[in-house]
Order: C-alpha cells, then structure tokens, then sequence
C-alpha cells in the first residue's frame, strides 16, 4: 500500500466522521493525511523511501524538501482542494502554524 493510498484512507476517514462533534479525532486525520499526501509527493519527486522517513512527522522536515508550486499544482491535480487551501495558506503567510489552524478552522 503506498503513502497517497493511506492519505486518501485517512482522508475518507475525515470525511466519514464529518459529523461527529470531536474536532481533535478530524484532526488528526486530516494533519496525518496532509502528512501522507506530502510524503507521497517528495517520493514520487525521486526521494528515497527511506529518506521520506527519516523524515518523521515534522511538517517542517517535509515542507523544507518540496516545490512550493510542484506540490500546489499536485494537490490541485488530485482534486483535493482542502489540503490546497491550508497549503496556500502555509505559503502565503510563511507559517506552518497558521495553514494548520485554516485546517481547525475549518472542522468548526
């Protein structure tokens, strides 16, 4: 099973409790799909999947090796518009912190 496999699974599984009231169960599964979909770009960019994860679970470790435009256009290109959205926002403000918080806000 590869890494976008797994982020569209915990994705699906945002989107199947969208009405529950636990913002901290959404999440968590949005921030570990974003992890995945980030770290499936860096290997499908030629990464070794050993350096992806030795990565961690650092947003910062993960947004320091990739494209600002190559992963805008990835997750245009694979329809998936909230994680553009917080990733447009991460840009624009120049804050891990703030994308992340568009994210909660949006689960509200």
């Amino acid at each position: 099973m590869g890494l976008y496999t797994l982020g569209e699974e915990f994705h699906e599984a945002y989107m199947e409790l969208s009405s529950i009231s636990s913002i901290s169960v959404k999440y968590y599964l949005l921030c570990h799909a974003l992890e995945l979909y980030l770290k499936s770009f860096i290997y499908s960019e030629g990464t070794s999947l050993k350096k992806v994860i030795e990565k961690g679970h650092s947003f910062e470790k993960l947004l320091k090796s990739i494209d600002a435009k190559k992963i805008a256009l990835f997750f245009y290109q694979k329809k998936i518009e909230l994680f553009l959205k917080c990733y447009i926002h991460i840009i624009a403000e120049r804050s891990l912190n703030i994308g992340l918080q568009v994210l909660k806000d949006i689960l509200v």
